[in-house]
């Protein structure tokens, strides 16, 4: 992805971009930051249906999504953070969070065609599953 195109689809010129971040590398780990304390936050907030709330949210404002997605950062998440564990519960959360990050990023590319409740109640069964699995 480079500058201009960034530029182009924010409608803002690339003086206003370099203002603010020094590269597309640059912008893609404030991204990254952003969006992750972004997801936690919604978590937080809402312990009942995070994965409902974090849909919506990404329905409702799709581009930083589709930027986050575009540079694999959901990549990185999916080995973050995971504590030193025993190895099936270890390998079960890389699953899981591997398996999240495709499950919104085909919903994404496909314009959020299936409701955020369909794709919530998807991810809520395989989170379920894989907890049980562990227990």
């Amino acid at each position: 992805m480079k500058v201009i195109d960034i530029c182009r689809e924010a409608g803002i010129n690339r003086s206003s971009f370099y203002d603010n971040y020094s590269d597309v590398y640059d912008l893609a780990a404030n991204l990254k930051e952003y969006l992750i304390d972004e997801f936690i936050q919604k978590q937080t907030d809402s312990q009942n249906q995070p994965y409902l709330v974090l849909l919506q949210q990404i329905k409702q404002n799709p581009a930083p999504y589709k930027i986050f997605f575009k540079f694999k950062l959901q990549n990185q998440i999916a080995r973050e953070a995971i504590p030193d564990e025993e190895a099936s519960a270890r390998y079960s959360e890389i699953f899981f969070r591997t398996g999240l990050a495709n499950v919104i990023s085909t919903w994404l590319n496909e314009d959020c065609g299936a409701s955020c409740e369909e794709i919530a109640k998807i991810i809520e069964y395989y989170n379920t599953a894989r907890v049980t699995a562990l227990s």
